[in-house]
């Protein structure tokens, strides 16, 4: 009998841990009890999937406590996020979210290592998935990670089947038409889709690691809920925030100071905002490309599929896949995806417990090894 990676102890073939249940249960036993948790669970959406995935890092960090970051004495919140697989892409199969938050003072060594990466190999060339076109990037990759290793936050993606309809409204696209939408006409219907997702998203995660009094700093990458050209360009970004600043005061139990709304554009000449937003950029583009070859269940139960679509990807896409699976580091990684709609209506979701990117990790190690001798 195979057990699922999870580490639940259940057999792989009938494991409810991770995937397309409406709550995540580990068995008792496995449990240690902690009585400050990172954690806490968002009632606001109890009902939905995000709560069911609220319901999965609980009993995540439960069972590995090293998981999350303690992000509580800080003033501010600084995230930074970058998305991936548009509607556009028809070769990706899931759309991608990934937000990186963390405290902005406790980045001491990410600043002085990511300089150092950047003069030596970087210069004025941005990091990008996109940009691997030349060997002065590809030689930066792995310092550029091990830097990134450093920040003491939390890195989360979280990946949408493109299969399902509209989050917030029946229907395969959202109507602009309807006087909820009103003031936001002016918004492409697939736009306003992606930017209400990355909005409740980011909120969800506001809602589960802030406290009481923070401020959040949300820099966003500039595409199309951020334009980077036209008129509108700051209209955009201010509905932005006035969007985050109602979603967030229905998901927080407690009051968020301030929300302040950003993009790539307000970086400054040393590159610091475009370093920082690479590192979702990056992690969002690798996870992009393997879960276009293979479903995600086949990922949560280390299935033979996963090492034929492992040996279909670029090597970048590799190492970061190898990147994001570590542990133990002040950055910690966490990966959701949201799938299909089931029979009974709930909704499939899966939320990578530590020991399932463990083994990914030997996995993913094994097929760079293999690239190297070949």
């Amino acid at each position: 009998m195979t057990l699922c990676p999870c580490g639940s102890g259940r057999p792989a073939a009938s494991c409810y841990v991770h995937f397309a249940v409406p709550a995540l249960l580990l068995p008792a036993r496995y449990v240690n009890e902690r009585t400050k948790r990172l954690w806490q669970h968002v009632k606001a959406v109890d009902d939905g999937v995000l709560g069911g995935i609220s319901n999965g890092f609980c009993q995540i960090e439960s069972r590995f406590p090293d998981v999350l970051p303690n992000l509580r004495s800080s003033s501010d919140l600084f995230v930074v996020s970058d998305y991936s697989g548009p509607l556009s892409n028809s070769s990706a199969k899931y759309e991608t979210f990934t937000y990186l938050m963390f405290s902005y003072p406790d980045t001491k060594r990410w600043r002085a290592d990511r300089l150092a990466v950047r003069e030596t190999y970087l210069h004025d060339r941005s990091m990008s998935f996109k940009k691997f076109n030349d060997g002065m990037r590809r030689s930066a990759l792995p310092y550029f990670l091990t830097a990134a290793n450093s920040i003491p936050g939390v890195l989360v993606t979280i990946a949408v089947t493109k299969s399902r309809w509209s989050f917030f409204q029946r229907g395969r696209r959202l109507d602009m038409s309807l006087d909820d939408f009103a003031k936001y006409q002016h918004w492409k219907p697939a736009a306003f889709e992606k930017a209400l997702r990355a909005v409740h998203f980011l909120s969800f995660l506001v809602a589960g690691l802030s406290v009481e009094g923070q401020s959040v700093i949300w820099f966003s990458d500039e595409d199309d809920i951020a334009p980077n050209a036209g008129p509108d360009d700051r209209t955009r970004t201010a509905e932005l925030g006035e969007i985050l600043t109602t979603v967030i005061s229905h998901y927080a139990p407690h009051r968020i100071h301030e929300v302040i709304v950003g993009t790539e554009k307000d970086d400054e000449p040393s590159m610091s905002l475009s370093d920082l937003i690479a590192i979702p950029d990056l992690a969002c583009g690798a996870w992009c490309e393997f879960l276009s070859q293979v479903p995600a269940s086949e990922f949560v139960n280390g299935t033979p599929a996963v090492g034929a679509a492992l040996n279909t990807l670029s090597r970048r896409a590799l190492q970061i896949l190898s990147w994001f699976a570590e542990e133990h580091q002040p950055l910690k990684r966490l990966l959701c995806v949201v799938g299909e709609v089931l029979p009974n209506q709930k909704v499939s979701y899966i939320c990578s417990a530590p020991a399932t990117l463990r083994q990914f990790k030997t996995q993913v190690d094994a097929t760079l090894q293999q690239g190297t001798a070949a």
